[in-house]
């Protein structure tokens, strides 16, 4: 009997063990920008930032679960992206300070964006306690300052206890260089 109880406690910590190495599953309890597949013109854009100045764009992620949630990384992937910087605000929406898009420095910049800049923890130190809203702030680091540069899809990974999980925002977040965020249809960015 002795070897049964063994045998099955052998295969729950393959099957665990399995788990915890598969792809990050989607749907869990952190809710995001969850748009669908990216399609088109991005939700927010923002002119390139004067020298010295860094474009942040912010992303809402609540906890609709019943546990804290622990994130471990954030990515995003996209046109003419070759990376991105992000941080973890857990307090902004409560304070009224939700970011769309800022910059800093910057002499128009929203009076709240040094303070959310001031707040920000990485993304492995935060932890969205059940029923709150959180924001990742992020920038994104072009390949080419001088084209377009296109977050079309931004993850945000977290364990839930057993697995790992993802929330992915499919909204679209852009920098434009130049004076406007229009863009020819024609144009193949």
């Amino acid at each position: 009997m002795r070897g049964r109880n063994v045998a099955a406690g052998a295969a729950a910590v393959t099957l665990v063990s399995m788990l915890a190495g598969c792809a990050p599953y989607e749907g869990g309890p952190l809710v995001g920008g969850r748009g669908g597949e990216y399609q088109g013109s991005p939700m927010i854009c923002a002119l390139a930032p004067a020298p010295g100045a860094t474009v942040y764009f912010g992303s809402m992620l609540t906890n609709e679960g019943d546990s804290a949630i622990t994130l471990t990384e954030v990515r995003g992937s996209g046109t003419n992206v070759a990376s991105i910087d992000a941080g973890i605000d857990l307090e902004g929406v409560a304070l009224d300070q939700a970011v769309g898009s800022m910059s800093w420095p910057a002499d128009d910049s929203w009076e709240g964006a040094e303070e959310v800049l001031d707040r920000l923890v990485a993304p492995e130190d935060a932890v969205i306690e059940p029923g709150t809203t959180a924001q990742v702030i992020f920038s994104i680091v072009p390949v080419d300052p001088e084209q377009p540069a296109t977050v079309e899809d931004l993850e945000v990974l977290y364990d839930n206890g057993i697995i790992s999980q993802v929330e992915r925002d499919t909204l679209g977040y852009r920098i434009m260089p130049g004076d406007s965020c229009e863009v020819d249809e024609d144009e193949d960015l």
